[in-house]
């Protein structure tokens, strides 16, 4: 059985303000003694809301989604504008000065 393609939580840069757990659709994470983690896998929507809230950038979604061809995706298409133009912010490099 392959294993789950879920985002990858560094808990070195973590600083525990719970806002995966708060945000998460699915519920699928959860505060443990060792930090936020995936206690429910199953449960993980791969919206990659976790990374998109994490205040440390310490939450890395590795997996790409992608939907059958002409499969229509879930969202609307606000809503995919949306989620494509944070994804692409955050991913921007950042500008370097003089």
């Amino acid at each position: 059985m392959a294993e789950w393609a879920l985002p990858h939580i560094n808990l070195e840069l973590c600083t525990r303000c719970g806002a995966c757990v708060e945000q998460c659709p699915g519920h699928a994470v959860a505060m443990t003694a060792d930090g936020p983690s995936f206690v429910q896998p199953f449960n993980c929507t791969y919206c990659a809301t976790c990374e998109g809230v994490c205040p440390q950038g310490a939450i890395a979604c590795t997996y790409v989604v992608t939907w059958a061809p002409g499969k229509q995706h879930p969202l609307s298409t606000a809503e995919s504008a949306e989620i494509k133009k944070r994804t692409s912010a955050s991913s921007a490099p950042s500008a370097v000065r003089p």
